[in-house]
């Protein structure tokens, strides 16, 4: 499934509707990701960007890699996260969860372990059907915060 459908479907999502869920906090979302106003995505690139947009795309997506590396590391230590299939999805939970907490652990405690990091990160050439604007790619002031991040960091 893709990851914006799964999203969608999750009860974060749900959540959001509360503006006070997320307060001052936001999630960092690639590029197949809606601007909502607690999800920043970066700027579509469509040749028009400018030098400060291109700027904030890529410390989002430097952002991002360090993300996607902490979740290689810990998928590594614990190759079990990587399959769960046929489990009940609290269970699921409970066991990336722990994980999180035994690889915090080991970090604390200098276990460093030699982890081959996992190459195969999604890309953003997913389903096209699946990128398809969508009621949950809901209309308004959903760039607000995206603009705001943006204005702050750049001092406009």
């Amino acid at each position: 499934m893709h990851d914006a459908r799964l999203l969608r479907k999750s009860s974060i999502y749900r959540k959001a509707d509360n503006p006070d869920y997320f307060q001052n906090f936001y999630l960092l979302g690639d590029s197949a990701y809606p601007s909502l106003p607690w999800l920043i995505p970066p700027f579509k690139d469509n040749g028009r960007l400018t030098e400060e947009q291109k700027a904030f795309n890529f410390r989002l997506s430097s952002t991002r890699i360090i993300i996607e590396h902490a979740f290689g590391l810990l998928k590594g230590r614990f190759r079990r996260l990587g399959h769960f299939e046929n489990l009940h999805i609290k269970l699921i939970v409970k066991c990336i969860m722990a994980a999180c907490v035994l690889h915090n652990m080991c970090l604390l405690e200098n276990d460093l372990i030699e982890i081959k990091l996992d190459t195969d990160i999604q890309t953003e050439t997913e389903d096209p059907e699946e990128m398809l604007v969508s009621p949950f790619f809901s209309t308004g002031q959903t760039d607000n915060k995206r603009t705001e991040v943006f204005n702050k960091m750049f001092n406009l």
